[in-house]
């Protein structure tokens, strides 16, 4: 079975949380208007209860030491966020408005709306330190996060993404001057072998084939080198021949 801290061990926000709301609304019965007039003898006074914000001061004052006393004996409600921070929320709304209807008696102040700035000082400070004791600002970022009871959770918020930059268009392209269309040339083709008209085929008579004139020659040019004289030719010398350029002996 969980035990529950007494009074005495509790943190010193938490203290004061319980006083000091305990205080502030007895507060609110003493006098915090007080008006006197000398020549006619006349006085009156008005406690924060008689106008409409010291009513919703006092309501809230209820429900912060409801609170705490729910808190101290261990039957406080889960509402998806931390205990301190239910607390400094009640305790800086009190100290908020008890400034209001401190600035809404200047001139005119009772005895009662002197004591309310000295506790509204204090219910201020606990609201600082019960803030501080559930995380700060992490603290709001983990209820926004947290499921209540009920089972419903709160999606966290998107993360927004990095817009990127559109790329920059490209250049229009100049228009190119189309080239003037060409007729294809028609493909070479090989020519054909000229027949022969004199060639012999078995149609054609030989004998009536004219004859190919023989080929003249060459006239003589006067640029030509001369020809050799002719050699005449001497019959072959036999061995007992004698000697042609020798004289017959006597």
């Amino acid at each position: 079975m969980a035990t529950t801290p007494g009074f005495a061990e509790l943190p010193l926000y938490r203290k004061l949380a319980i006083g000091g709301a305990v205080l502030l609304f007895i507060d609110l019965f003493l006098p915090w208007l007080s008006i006197s007039v000398e020549d006619l003898d006349i006085s009156a006074s008005a406690n924060a209860w008689d106008s409409g914000l010291g009513t919703l001061i006092g309501i809230l004052l209820i429900v912060l030491i409801a609170w705490e006393v729910l808190r101290l004996t261990g039957n406080a409600p889960e509402f998806g966020m931390k205990h301190d921070l239910v607390t400094a929320v009640l305790a800086g709304v009190i100290a908020l408005l008890t400034l209001f209807l401190f600035f809404d008696v200047l001139g005119d102040t009772g005895i009662g709306a002197w004591l309310g700035l000295i506790l509204l000082i204090v219910m201020g400070y606990v609201a600082y330190l019960a803030f501080a004791a559930a995380g700060g600002r992490e603290a709001i970022d983990e209820t926004r996060v947290r499921a209540p009871d009920t089972g419903t959770a709160t999606a966290p918020p998107p993360v927004a993404e990095p817009e990127v930059a559109a790329p920059a268009a490209a250049p229009a392209a100049e228009p190119q001057m189309e080239a003037p269309v060409t007729a294809p040339e028609p493909p070479a083709y090989p020519a054909p072998p000229v027949a022969d008209p004199f060639a012999e085929s078995p149609f054609t008579d030989p004998a009536a084939r004219p004859e190919t004139p023989a080929a003249e020659p060459p006239a003589s040019s006067p640029y030509a080198a001369p020809e050799a004289p002719a050699t005449e030719s001497t019959p072959e010398q036999r061995p007992d021949d004698p000697p042609r350029d020798q004289p017959p002996a006597v």
